[in-house]
């Protein structure tokens, strides 16, 4: 299959990670993130799974906002617009489309936690009910 020029162009810029300010939105380690919930000093953490999956289980202290309404409650989360913000969903995707809303309304230090909550529970970290 062949493409042509702006076909490729488009291609390449889809599959670019999300970027924040000319830079990829950071990583967290997991394991740093359970340290800083433990020392009181972790920064915002927004959990965009659905309800129903929070409440099953999340990573301690976090902030509940499906990614499917994430555009329409952007006004919860205007006291942590320009500061750090930890980011997670069940393995990632979830999480990437909430960060590119967040990005686009303006946040300017997005974190991704790896390996989301699939990694959290590997890595055996507790979990908050």
């Amino acid at each position: 299959m062949r493409f042509d020029k702006k076909t490729l162009l488009f291609l390449v810029l889809l599959f670019l990670p999300v970027l924040s300010n000319g830079e990829e939105i950071k990583r967290v380690n997991n394991q740093l993130v359970y340290q800083q919930i433990q020392q009181k000093t972790a920064p915002f953490i927004l959990d965009v799974r659905s309800e129903q999956e929070y409440q099953g289980g999340h990573v301690p202290g976090s902030y509940n906002i499906p990614h499917t309404q994430m555009a329409d409650r952007l006004k919860e989360l205007s006291d942590y617009k320009n500061k750090p913000v930890y980011v997670y969903c069940r393995s990632g995707r979830r999480a990437g489309i909430a960060e590119k809303v967040l990005l686009q309304a303006g946040f300017t230090q997005l974190h991704h936690i790896d390996g989301d909550i699939l990694g959290w529970q590997a890595a055996k970290l507790p979990l908050e009910k």
